[in-house]
């Protein structure tokens, strides 16, 4: 169960989690598409990527204990 200042941090780390996926994803969309499967092919896997690292970065984070608690 997480305490009041760890469900902060991870509130705090989920939203920036989004707000990256968000920010980032159109970007690569319109840089990759071009009108070819190809071009599509690399969008979906770099969006695929980019999710699956930021999932990884926020359980590495939430697994570790936090350097500060906001009570």
């Amino acid at each position: 169960m997480l305490q009041n200042g760890e469900l902060c941090r991870y509130k705090i780390l989920t939203l920036f989690v989004e707000w990256s996926w968000k920010m980032v994803r159109p970007v690569w969309s319109t840089q990759f598409k071009g009108g070819r499967d190809a071009a599509h092919t690399k969008v979906e896997e770099s969006n695929a990527a980019l999710k699956a690292h930021l999932v990884a970065i926020l359980a590495k984070l939430r697994s570790q204990k936090p350097n500060f608690y906001l009570d």
